[in-house]
């Protein structure tokens, strides 16, 4: 069960940065559409999200210790590092990923002919500080204690659980702090001005080596439990 929830997490950070790649993929004259159909889809990161807390709560009220909870957030920063790598970092496979997702997209309506570009672009992992590449990189780093560190909290402090469960909204706060007036705003003017395939490059680019600061982060609470 922490395996899955573990995915499910990793599913979330994915399905965040595919979110930006479409509206990096939209016609010009298509943007302001790309944002509110992409918004959609964020919608789905909410139940995944539901479901790995269900888990999680379930594994806990069940008495599962604090190396679970810790080895569910490894396994989701592993699959999550490992699917931006091979997704958005192999040409090969991300017009494959592409051509499924244009497939759904017409299928179901939420996209018409001609609103999505064809021509698919790679990222790498080379490191390339920026404002943007920084701000991704803690926001990363930032959500793994939201979604962790509550269930951490209530395995050790068990009979404090409930009112622990604010530890993650505190926690929030100053991430989304990061996401409102950094992140977001710098890649929505990007996306204005056409630039938006650089800014998902360097937002790629902290997601990768956040999920790798997170895990490293992980694997060494890991040791010490």
């Amino acid at each position: 069960m922490n395996y899955f929830a573990g995915v499910l997490l990793g599913l979330v950070f994915l399905v965040e940065s595919f979110v930006w790649f479409i509206r990096s993929m939209s016609e010009a004259e298509y943007r302001s559409k790309s944002i509110s159909t992409s918004n959609i889809i964020m919608y789905v990161t909410r139940v995944m999200l539901i479901g790995y807390q269900i888990l999680l709560n379930y594994k806990i009220e069940t008495g599962s210790g604090v190396e679970e909870v810790i080895l569910s957030g490894m396994i989701a920063m592993l699959v999550a590092l490992l699917c931006h790598g091979l997704i958005f970092c192999r040409a090969g496979a991300l017009r494959f990923t592409w051509g499924v997702f244009k497939w759904f997209a017409l299928t179901f309506r939420l996209i018409r002919p001609g609103e999505l570009c064809d021509d698919v672009y790679t990222s790498s992992w080379r490191f390339r500080p920026g404002l943007v590449m920084l701000a991704s990189l803690v926001s990363t780093i930032t959500l793994l204690f939201v979604y962790t560190l509550p269930q951490v909290f209530a395995t050790i402090f068990y009979d404090y659980r409930l009112t622990l469960s604010s530890v993650g909204q505190v926690i929030s706060f100053f991430g989304m702090l990061i996401t409102l007036f950094v992140l977001d705003p710098r890649l929505f003017r990007m996306h204005d001005t056409g630039e938006i395939r650089t800014g998902f490059n360097q937002y790629l680019n902290g997601r990768l080596w956040g999920l790798m600061s997170a895990g490293l982060l992980l694997s060494v609470a890991y040791c010490f439990v």
